[in-house]
């Protein structure tokens, strides 16, 4: 269902930032009456809610309440109209569109000289930002004048025709890469296993004279896409192994290129990039350098305001769970339960601004935690978060909910609970994972569980067990064993202790 205006209003004013909000207060009272300032109050009332309330602002506006529909579309307007004014130094494509009208007015009132002066420095950061069809557009414009022009040399043209040329290749080469990266990245999104055409593709983009060197590219913004797209062929040719390697490359780039980082898709681009390091880096043990990626995001939001919600909201995502991931590898479980505390209001506060997936994935490395130390009311608290959250093309998330649940049902003695849900989830379960052996033992362990009124055959257990240790590693469902951890919590016959173990095994 489409959002409304008003729900659209309530997260423009809940989008902003303190300096943002306290710049609209300045700018709003700077150019509005102080009769008409019943949209000012409107914000406020709106600043406040938790959720959108029409019906509440109608009785705190009272009388006034009958100008709410233009007075939500003139608040609309005028925080729009602040934020730009709030941001007018921040954006290049901003200061470049500032600094072209303004030649432009210039060259109305025949003043050619202040206009060349101004269109030269847009175009001046154009060529800098890298926005080459603006510096284009504006190389052309001077090339018309130029030629119209009384006292224009032949060199002054031969200059402008080579920097036109040139822009001409950038755009090409940008264009190239660009295009690669698409393509690639259309085959990464196509559902299912890997496909013999994405990997002859990736074959293919990898073997060409186009990937032999980085300096082919000849942009910063071609050099990120000839990155990005290596990133997928290799992924495509599940090479796990150079993935890290490529990371850094990108984290570097940005470090020899401070500037781009002025812009807001760039420094999203650069977070989820050191965030990605981080990752690895913990998978890989490399605490010293992990911490120190996870320092350099804290650094770099702490000291911005102008970061968007979302942005932060990653931030926070990544920070959680490299942290986690550090505690369960150093087997402390008493500094996660602790953590998980401290935690728990932040990712509420952050939660809407977060995809549903990475959502879910903090909450199970939570609910991992709290189940290792025995906290079952807690897991399922937890379970009460993320029930919303489990989306249909993820199955994987689903049958993870649906087996711990059942699990922690069982531990708490609620029997017939986990049997109705068992019974409930069998046939999707089985429907969904027919090929899966592991998946077809651990809900045979449940059934086998309930069924035997609630005691396992111990010679049973052993069997599937064995199962379990036998099974090569293609025939685990790994997304759903790496996520919960079913696997260890088995071999350790559920014991708290030796599970814990088997945690710490696991992660190291």
């Amino acid at each position: 269902m489409p959002k409304t205006s008003s729900q659209n209003l309530y997260d423009l004013i809940h989008s902003l930032t303190k300096n943002e909000k306290g710049y609209f207060k300045k700018y709003s009272s700077k150019h509005t009456s102080s009769n008409n300032n019943v949209y000012i109050e409107l914000f406020d009332l709106i600043n406040k809610q938790k959720k959108y309330d029409e019906t509440e602002i109608i009785v705190q506006l009272g009388e006034r309440a009958k100008h709410l529909s233009a007075a939500k579309n003139y608040l609309t307007k005028t925080i729009i109209e602040s934020l730009k004014a709030f941001h007018s130094e921040d954006s290049p494509q901003t200061i470049i569109n500032g600094y072209t009208h303004t030649s432009r007015l210039l060259l109305s009132k025949g003043l050619k000289k202040q206009y060349n002066t101004y269109l030269e420095k847009a175009k001046s950061i154009a060529i800098k930002h890298e926005y080459f069809y603006e510096a284009i557009i504006i190389n052309m414009e001077q090339i018309y004048q130029a030629r119209s022009g009384n006292k224009t040399s032949a060199k002054e043209l031969d200059v402008l025709t080579e920097e036109k040329n040139h822009l001409n290749r950038l755009i090409e080469n940008r264009t190239i890469y660009s295009d690669h990266y698409t393509a690639m990245y259309r085959e990464y999104l196509r559902p299912g296993d890997i496909s013999k055409s994405f990997k002859e593709k990736a074959n293919q983009i990898l073997n060409s004279k186009d990937f032999e060197n980085i300096n082919n590219a000849l942009s910063f913004s071609a050099k990120v896409d000839f990155l990005e797209t290596k990133t997928i062929c290799y992924y495509a040719k599940s090479n796990r192994e150079i993935d890290i390697e490529l990371n850094i490359e990108k984290v570097n780039l940005f470090k020899e290129n401070k500037e781009f980082l002025k812009e807001t898709k760039w420094k999203r681009y650069y977070f989820v990039q050191l965030a990605n390091l981080a990752n690895r880096q913990c998978e890989l043990k490399a605490y010293e350098d992990m911490k120190g990626n996870l320092d350099e995001i804290e650094k770099l939001a702490s000291n911005n305001d102008h970061l968007d919600r979302h942005l932060k909201a990653r931030i926070f995502e990544a920070h959680a769970s490299m942290t986690l991931q550090y505690l369960f590898r150093t087997g402390n479980f008493e500094g996660i339960h602790a953590y998980i505390g401290s935690i728990s209001d932040e990712l509420s506060h952050h939660e809407r601004h977060l995809n549903d997936f990475n959502v879910v994935r903090l909450s199970f490395f939570c609910i991992l935690a709290l189940f290792a130390d025995g906290d079952n009311e807690a897991c399922l608290n937890w379970f009460v978060k993320i029930s919303n959250k489990i989306m249909a093309h993820r199955k994987n998330l689903d049958v993870i909910q649906k087996t711990l649940q059942i699990i922690i049902h069982i531990e708490l003695g609620n029997y017939s609970l986990a049997e109705s849900l068992l019974r409930s989830s069998k046939r999707q379960i089985r429907d969904l994972f027919q090929e899966s052996k592991s998946v077809n033992i651990i809900w045979q362990y449940l059934g086998k569980k309930l069924s035997g009124k609630y005691k396992m055959n111990a010679a049973y257990y052993n069997s599937l067990i064995h199962e379990l240790k036998e099974l090569p590693d293609k025939e685990l469902d790994r997304d759903i064993l790496n996520n919960t951890l079913i696997i260890p919590y088995l071999k350790s016959k559920v014991n708290k202790s030796a599970f814990k173990q088997e945690l710490y095994k696991y992660f190291n």
